[in-house]
């Protein structure tokens, strides 16, 4: 019996390779599956496999870092061919981790400065200010056009690795008019994840007064399936705009299950 490439075993442990298992078994999956359900189904593949390769679950910090990372690449996948075919103005780039990219890093040297005098401020208080990476940006196209993949090329490792990196090619290019908007996706299998995209989107809005004008406002989406905690929570105003409230932190909150839904998302920019 062959053993996939994506499991391995550390300490009588098995971990899984989120990047390798994504790799094989999206193909594998029905094209009509919802978005949402796409990472669900990639983990219960892989369980079957370590079962029969080893007779044993991977560990469940394994399993749950790697469905919330197969999510993100299946709405990559579906954002990056539905916005070529809905806009042209417009491009969806997944962002690196806060360890590869801080969000800020994406303008100009010096279009972010004040914000990261800002920043120097708070340093020299010894408060360091730290936040995840929102999963996605989304640019002006002309900034970005001449790297992005071949929309004919469907699936495969080479497309993978490209819509992955792609976010590389931005660092230090972009104008304050030139991000439209960050967007992080939401799952049903986190009930914490919603905290940290308000947190996100608090800290993403903070930089956004040092470095965006009022005609180009910074947006903050969330996409994904939602419930009602969920929904309370992304109401929740800016932090920095008490007591004098702007308005919800979070400025939509949609349900994406389908190629459709992201075809009608984009008209709201």
């Amino acid at each position: 019996m062959q053993i996939p490439n994506y499991l391995r075993v550390e300490n009588e442990e098995i971990y899984v390779k989120a990047h390798e298992a994504f790799l094989e078994i999206y193909p594998l999956i029905p094209h009509e599956t919802p978005l949402d359900k796409i990472a669900e189904k990639i983990r219960q593949k892989v369980i079957l496999e370590a079962l029969n390769s080893y007779n044993k679950i991977p560990s469940s910090g394994s399993l749950n870092n790697c469905k919330g990372q197969w999510n993100e690449f299946s709405y990559l996948y579906s954002a990056h061919s539905s916005i070529l075919n809905q806009r042209k103005d417009l491009y969806i780039i997944k962002m690196g981790n806060e360890n590869s990219i801080k969000f800020w890093q994406l303008y100009k040297p010096n279009s972010r400065i004040r914000f990261t005098d800002f920043l120097e401020t708070l340093k020299q208080r010894n408060i360091v200010l730290r936040c995840s990476t929102p999963d996605f940006v989304l640019v002006r196209r002309s900034i970005i056009a001449e790297s992005i993949p071949d929309s004919q090329e469907l699936f495969g490792k080479a497309l993978f690795d490209e819509l992955k990196n792609i976010y590389k090619k931005l660092i230090d290019k972009c104008e304050p008019e030139d991000v439209i908007s960050f967007i992080s996706v939401k799952t049903s299998n986190r009930p914490d994840r919603r905290y940290q995209i308000l947190y996100e989107a608090n800290i993403t809005k903070l930089a956004s007064k040092y470095i965006h004008d009022d005609s180009h406002r910074l947006q903050f989406h969330a996409i994904g399936t939602s419930n009602e905690s969920d929904s309370e929570v992304f109401s929740a105003p800016l932090l920095s705009s008490l007591p004098s409230i702007e308005g919800p932190i979070i400025d939509s909150d949609s349900k994406i299950l389908t190629i459709d839904d992201l075809d009608a998302f984009w008209s709201k920019f």
